[in-house]
């Protein structure tokens, strides 16, 4: 079960294969396998998936009904813009980081409840065929 910490790592350049497989390898992969793994439908990206032995669920990606990811940056969100312009965008990125540790404090209840809905988001999913 994952631990319901939240993170994020500020990805400045334009993301193409080679650059999101290095970013998996540095940023994604231990929690992927604490946790679960998303798909990315490149050949490099699967290849490297299935080269560091990770499962992959096919579905269709950025989908609400089976992932908790939007809801948590709707929290996140919410937080982050509450009214307020940011001047920078390191203001913006210590915003974000302090909104994180927030929620990892005291809302962790939260995401760890967000992800005991997963396998009813994909019962009624597979009901709807």
């Amino acid at each position: 079960m994952p631990n319901g910490l939240l993170s994020f790592n500020l990805i400045t350049d334009n993301l193409n294969s080679d650059k999101y497989v290095e970013h998996l390898s540095k940023n994604v992969v231990p929690i992927i396998k604490l946790n679960y793994a998303a798909a990315h439908k490149s050949r490099k990206v699967q290849d490297f998936f299935t080269n560091s032995r990770i499962s992959v669920l096919e579905w269709p990606s950025r989908s609400p009904d089976l992932t908790i990811v939007e809801n948590c940056w709707k929290t996140i969100s919410d937080l982050v813009y509450d009214g307020k312009k940011f001047q920078s965008k390191e203001d913006l990125v210590e915003k974000i980081t302090i909104v994180i540790n927030q929620l990892n404090q005291s809302k962790r209840s939260k995401v760890l409840d967000l992800y005991k809905t997963i396998r009813s988001r994909l019962c009624t999913v597979l009901e709807k065929h």
